[in-house]
């Protein structure tokens, strides 16, 4: 006590003076005015006066000491408890909820009967021992099959799947009934408050610890003392049976520890398990489905939930995945700012959190870490303002190379945590204790591997080294140097893990943004001399304060991208995790969230693509009724650029605000500008198709050009004589049969005077071009001399070549070959493909009505070799077999181009034209005759001409439509391929028809457009009524577009006083971009000498409604015979795409661009038997699936001296090191219920067998539909 002169003199300060000196406690007294010490019965005066402050202090502190040491009383927390509350202090524990929750935690405790812990454990815990720690073997087993077993590896994950399976059933009759520790550990937790929960927690940690304390604290003793022994006998070189021994007894002491740990996290874990176990197997528990909800509540406390289990080096994702979707459920899908910890065991890592961020990470009780914790921290809303994030989401970890885990392979297992969690992280403090050079090479080079993990897979954390207990933070050259090693030593491990990692890097700058002055520091020691009775280092407390402040400062400027939410970290969990079980990381990582952002993406872009695509089709039907009507004689690219840059426009606005605004725009960012290139590609290449349509119109039109001149004077004159004859009849009284008669006996005798002035077309000659460019083409074949005439003959080419690859070495003296079953199959699919590729190429040149060119056996010669090179890149008789299918085509086509060149030119006799048109020349000549009927006449006439060009011009929009309807509405078209694909393959289900699923397998392109017609024809026969109603709408509007321009055409005829020519001139002129209607169609009315415009107008609105009437009866009919084959061809190109197969299973690649950059990919792999893959030396069918081998050391095998790891797939080069096949353990059921559905008909068809399916086929093969799955 402190006391000075005017103390003495106060009243109140005597009394209390004279109360002390009664007391038989011992007492300092501090005196302002005396500078002497004196000492009696238990009073120490010490005077201040004229005193040194050290001098003084050290004094104070020697007679506490002294005092301390004479007295034999001590108090328990516990007593000075009673005693505060004896003296008026408010003690917190006496509130009623803290002390109802200790009474619940004491009850609690009494189940336990004062038990060994391991015994207690045991007893409540009983989901944690042996079994489950088999499970995460078996976990793991899954992923890393092994190829040399006797078994599949198909039937190998089988017999894994069903032993968890059975592991799980064990575990969940072990857990049910709950015991009575975990049915009111749970109760409590699940009734109490938030504030309840803790108060009970808290307590019975408290009591956890005593229980444990003594116990760990003498076996982790014993165990140092055993270790230590250890490193002495290996230093001496002594036996090593000796050696062997003691390590012996140092793993039983180990799992001694782990058995007498046992705290909280404990509980929690077998709370996880039992989740765990009832939904795998979904049993549905009212006391399961609540066991998260527990869990998330503490964890928006702010207690530690265990990430990644210690003990099994396992993390229970089922678990882990549903306390996050609850935590997300309570609070909102928050945005998290995730910093981990790592460093080597007993360094500080959870004290420095502690000290940080106020946090509860076990660091009593003589335990350590084990496995992963995460702790919630909420962020204040005034400095949520500045961050871009909600909460502080901490991770702190086991330590690296621990002594407990000494007797296991710690490499792997640090190397798995270390890649887990700074692949969680967005940033991770890297822990070093001490100077230890080994130690900081272990950290280091654990940690270095993760990060270039974390680069190879696009995840971009960073890091912070902390040097913990390097005493004094000396002079700043000493720390320089520190830095410049570290430096050095982090770009030799980067270089050893590159290389381990086959990737090419040579500092750890390349890894990641370093800098060795902003993201190494230097920490004091944390206690100021030795514990227990040191106090805290306040310098300590400033480096950690510092550090706080720059790991906020981090998390203040980190990219938005790599902010993610609740949600996206689950997702990295189970992606890091589930990538973590293979032994390649990086192979088989799979960024679940780029996937979901991606297919958002590219579902955007179908919209965004078909936006473009409707819009050119409306601007290509423009484009060809303005060349048939005569308006367009040539046509510039720029000219269609600028009639399709508004939508292009409009879409790259729509483009902007997706990548803008959309909730995965941090993700999708790095695909904006890519996307923005692919949208410009696919207008150019609209444009260029759209060129390329309108020059061939053209150039067709200026081919035809003659023999349309041709017509043109012909009908002129027989016009000329029609008028000539209906002047001598002018005036008579003659009804529509004697004009008829006089007609035809006037019209024979015209044709035939005109069929001798035709002269004679000639026939293009087609057998001539063929061979000359076979010979030309094939010129250094030693037989295509001989082959060219043979081959007309040919009803079979696969058995042609067969025979003729039998019988080459006979000719040239060679051994005997023959192709082999799997050569001659290959053989059999590819003629296939090629013929439907060339049939489809002729039915288009058929669909065009054009005339025969040379330059299409060129084109058909060219698709016949893309065709080949893709199916047989690597068949060595693939010179020989493209030389005999183009034989077979070429005379299989030339059949289909002389029919073209024959209905081309009976198309375009002129003859046949006249005679086609001799009913408009009676209406002209009936019209010039008969005055009184004329309007009638001239009402008729027009409507035959206006009928066909407006129901033409209504069913192609209505072919615009009814595909743009589709794309909206028909759940297959309104997504990306893979959607596309999806359904496709739900119809092949429902159909079960093997030879459907042939054409799938083997020719997807075919199969794809035969699904894409049958939804087509599907979507007419389900909505007649809607298609009627979309004919109606777009008739009403060509209607409005007629009216219009008939009274625009009399306004200005009149308005310039023209006559029926200009009249017909504005009326065409400004119908040419909707119809195809050409001035020469409407001559027949400038033959009429019409000079009344009212009149003319009356007549072709009487003619229209004429139209309209007869069209909306067809229209009632529905007959859609000619515009179902449109949305067919507009659909199946909006979802073309890449069409490369799987080299293994032929599975179709799912990326929407034609020959994008990236690898290829499929969501899904099959079965490699469904193409005809054996194994090797065997004719038994493969039944594994290709995504599931690549977790496996299994072999493929090219050829007898080159077998390959299918892990390694990429070394065997094109094609299959253009694919990425990521592992994938999912269960394929679809594909093996095919498999089981049409075994025989594979087994036929290939002529092998597929032996010993095994359990991963049994439950598909009596399943009777896909939608059983």
């Amino acid at each position: 006590m402190l006391l000075t002169d005017a103390d003495t003199k106060d009243a109140r300060c005597k009394k209390v003076l004279e109360e002390i000196l009664k007391s038989s406690k011992s007492f300092i007294l501090l005196l302002s005015d005396k500078e002497q010490t004196q000492r009696k019965s238990g009073i120490v005066k010490i005077g201040l006066k004229n005193r040194n402050k050290a001098e003084l202090i050290k004094e104070i502190t020697s007679e506490i000491k002294s005092i301390l040491l004479s007295s034999a009383l001590g108090f328990s927390l516990y007593n000075c408890v009673n005693m505060a509350r004896q003296n008026g202090f408010i003690v917190d524990e006496d509130k009623p909820e803290c002390e109802d929750n200790k009474e619940k935690a004491r009850i609690l405790m009494a189940l336990l009967k004062e038990k060994p812990v391991a015994e207690v454990k045991k007893l409540l815990l009983p989901l944690q021992d042996n079994l489950w720690h088999e499970w995460c073997q078996k976990d793991k087993e899954l992923t890393r099959l092994k190829g040399k077993s006797s078994l599949s590896i198909e039937q190998q994950q089988s017999d894994i799947r069903s032993r968890k399976e059975a592991i799980r059933w064990i575990q969940l009759n072990r857990a049910f009934p709950l015991n009575d520790f975990m049915r009111s550990f749970t109760e409590i937790l699940r009734s109490g408050s938030q504030t309840a929960s803790v108060y009970f927690l808290q307590w019975l940690k408290i009591y956890f610890d005593k229980l444990s304390m003594e116990n760990l604290s003498m076996l982790h003793q014993e165990y140092h003392d055993l270790w230590t022994q250890i490193q002495k006998e290996k230093e001496g070189n002594k036996v090593n049976i000796s050696i062997a021994n003691l390590e012996k007894r140092l793993e039983g002491l180990s799992t001694r520890i782990n058995d007498s740990s046992f705290g909280l996290e404990h509980i929690l874990r077998e709370v996880g398990q039992i989740y765990e176990a009832a939904e795998i197997l979904h049993i549905k528990k009212d006391c399961v489905k609540m066991l998260p909800d527990i869990a998330a509540k503490l964890m928006i406390s702010g207690y530690p939930v265990e990430l990644m289990d210690g003990d099994a080096a396992h993390v229970p994702l089922t678990w882990i995945t549903a306390v996050l979707d609850k935590v997300t459920e309570m609070i909102g899908d928050k945005k998290i700012f995730v910093l981990s910890v790592l460093g080597i065991q007993s360094t500080g890592k959870s004290t420095l959190l502690n000290a940080m961020f106020g946090l509860q990470f076990a660091v009593s009780a003589g335990r350590c870490t084990r496995g992963a914790f995460m702790q919630l921290i909420e962020v204040e809303e005034t400095l949520r303002r500045e961050m871009r994030f909600d909460y502080l989401l901490v991770i702190d970890t086991e330590g690296l190379r621990a002594i407990e885990l000494s007797n296991k392979t710690t490499r792997n297992h640090d190397n798995e945590i270390a890649t887990f969690v700074i692949g969680l992280g967005n940033i991770t403090l890297i822990n070093i204790f001490g100077e230890n050079p080994s130690e900081m090479q272990d950290i280091l080079q654990i940690t270095v591997h993760a990060f270039l993990r974390m680069k190879q897979v696009r995840i971009r954390p960073s890091c912070l080294f902390v040097h913990q207990n390097v005493g004094e933070i000396t002079a700043r050259e000493k720390n320089r140097e520190g830095q410049r090693k570290l430096q050095e030593n982090l770009n030799i491990m980067t270089r050893i893990a590159a290389e381990q990692e086959h990737c090419e890097v040579t500092s750890f700058n390349d890894v990641i943004r370093f800098d060795v002055n902003a993201h190494i520091h230097y920490f004091t020691q944390l206690w100021e001399g030795d514990p227990p009775m040191a106090p805290p280092n306040p310098g300590y407390s400033q480096n950690v304060q510092d550090l706080k402040q720059i790991i906020l400062d981090i998390g203040r400027n980190e990219s938005p991208s790599n902010i993610l939410r609740i949600s996206q970290f689950k997702a990295r969990v189970m992606d890091l995790w589930n990538a973590l079980l293979n032994e390649n990381f990086v192979f088989s990582f799979r960024n679940s969230l780029e996937i979901a952002a991606y297919n958002k993406l590219e579902t955007a872009y179908g919209q965004w693509t078909w936006d473009l695509r409707k819009h050119m089709l409306s601007i290509e039907n423009e484009i060809s009724n303005l060349i048939q009507n005569d308006k367009m004689q040539r046509i510039d690219r720029s000219e269609i650029n600028k009639q399709i840059q508004k939508t292009f426009d409009a879409v790259m606005k729509k483009l902007k605000e997706f990548f803008s605004n959309e909730k995965d725009r941090d993700i999708l960012i790095q695909w904006e500008e890519s996307t923005k290139n692919r949208v410009t590609n696919v207008k150019r290449e609209l444009i260029e198709e759209a060129k390329k349509k309108a020059d061939e119109l053209i150039t067709s039109k200026n081919n035809n050009k003659k023999m349309n001149d041709c017509k043109e004077k012909w009908e002129d004159e027989l016009f000329r004589r029609s008028r000539e004859l209906a002047l001598t009849l002018k005036g008579q009284e003659l009804n529509k049969q004697i004009l008829k008669e006089t007609f035809i006996k006037m019209w024979n005798p015209w044709i035939l005077q005109i069929q001798s002035k035709i002269p004679q077309t000639e026939t293009p000659p087609i057998r001539k071009d063929l061979e000359n460019i076979l010979l030309e083409h094939f010129n250094k074949h030693p037989e295509i001399q001989k082959l060219i005439p043979e081959s007309s003959t040919w009803r079979d080419v696969n058995e042609e070549f067969s025979g003729y690859i039998s019988m080459k070495p006979k000719w040239l003296g060679l051994k005997n070959e023959k192709l082999t079953k799997a050569e001659t199959q290959q053989v059999k699919e590819t003629t296939r493909a090629v013929e439907m590729s060339v049939n489809k190429y002729l039915q288009r040149k058929e669909e065009q009505k054009m005339d025969y060119q040379s330059s299409y056996f060129h084109e058909i010669l060219h698709q016949i070799e893309m065709e080949v090179e893709n199916k047989l890149r690597t068949f060595k008789f693939k010179a020989d077999y493209v030389l005999f299918v183009t034989l077979y085509s070429f005379y299989k086509s030339e059949l289909r181009f002389i029919q073209m060149s024959d209905a081309f030119r009976k198309a375009n006799d002129p003859l046949r034209d006249l005679e086609s048109k001799r009913s408009q020349f009676f209406q002209s000549f009936r019209m010039s005759c008969d005055g009184s009927h004329r309007i009638a006449s001239l009402a008729d006439f027009l409507g035959d001409r206006l009928q066909e060009s407006l129901r033409e011009a209504v069913y192609k929009k209505a072919a615009i439509d009814t595909a743009n309807e589709m794309k909206c509405n028909i759940t297959a078209f309104n997504g990306n391929r893979s959607k596309l694909e999806f359904h496709l393959m739900k119809s092949l289900a429902e159909k079960e028809e093997f030879q459907s699923f042939i054409t799938y397998i083997k020719q997807p392109k075919a199969a794809f457009e035969i699904f894409i017609t049958e939804c087509v024809d599907q979507y007419y026969m389900d909505n007649s009524s809607s298609i009627y109603k979309a004919l109606k709408i777009n008739l009403d509007r060509f209607t409005k577009l007629i009216h219009s321009a008939i009274e625009t055409s009399s306004s200005i005829t009149i308005d310039r006083r023209g006559d029926v020519s200009s009249w017909l001139d504005t009326f065409c002129s400004e119908l040419s971009a909707h119809l195809t209607l050409s001035h020469s169609d409407l001559k027949v009315v400038k033959c009429q000498n019409i000079k009344d415009i009212d009149f003319l107008e009356e007549a072709m609105t009487t003619a229209l409604e004429t139209v309209v009437d007869n069209l909306m009866r067809d229209f009632f009919m529905c007959d859609v015979s000619n515009i179902e084959g449109k949305p067919y061809e507009i659909l199946y190109k909006q979802l073309d795409g890449c069409w490369e197969i799987c080299p293994f299973c032929n599975a179709v690649c799912t990326n929407t661009v034609p020959g994008h950059e990236e690898d290829h990919s499929v969501k899904f792999h099959r079965p490699e038997g469904i193409k005809g893959r054996k194994w090797y030396k065997t004719e038994h069918l493969a039944t594994d699936i290709c995504s599931s081998s690549v977790a496996s050391d299994d072999l493929f095998v090219l050829s007898e001296d080159n077998k390959i790891p299918y892990r390694e797939y990429r070394t065997a080069g094109p094609p299959y090191s253009e694919w990425s096949i990521t592992p994938d353990l999912s269960s394929l059921n679809y594909w093996k219920w095919v498999v089981c559905r049409f075994q025989s008909d594979f087994e036929k068809y290939y002529d092998k067998k597929f032996e010993g399916l095994g359990n991963p086929f049994t439950v598909e093969r009596n399943s009777k539909r896909r939608s059983n799955f």
